[in-house]
């Protein structure tokens, strides 16, 4: 995965200096549980800020997607996570799709709850 400038940030720790992501996403429910593996859990990009459990931590802002394939079918729920302006950059929006719901899924779609001028697909 790419990212373009602005998706990262450098953080000093008392190990050194990391990159993180300034926008993380999180698979809460997989809606196709016939269909090992179940997503739950997954979490990205790979840059993402998580606590032990592998949720994302320490962003500002969240909210719940739903990702979708061309016939429609909603394969999972998740959450958005993001920091900066209180609506995601366009780019923060398309990310679990690009990142993960394409390629892994072949989802086509991601819908944001009761945010229908944030979708992207």
């Amino acid at each position: 995965m790419t990212h373009q400038p602005g998706h990262r940030r450098a953080v000093n720790t008392p190990l050194g200096v990391i990159v993180i992501s300034v926008y993380a996403w999180r698979i809460d429910e997989d809606h196709l549980v016939s269909a090992p593996p179940n997503a739950v859990g997954v979490a990205g990009p790979r840059d993402a800020r998580l606590d032990d459990q592998g949720n994302p931590t320490g962003y500002a802002h969240r909210h719940q997607f739903r990702m979708y394939d061309d016939d429609n079918i909603l394969y999972v729920t998740g959450t958005l996570f993001w920091n900066g302006e209180s609506e995601p950059a366009e780019e923060f929006a398309y990310a679990p799709l690009r990142d993960y719901g394409t390629p892994g899924l072949g989802c086509v779609l991601v819908r944001y709850t009761g945010r229908p001028d944030w979708d992207c697909g």
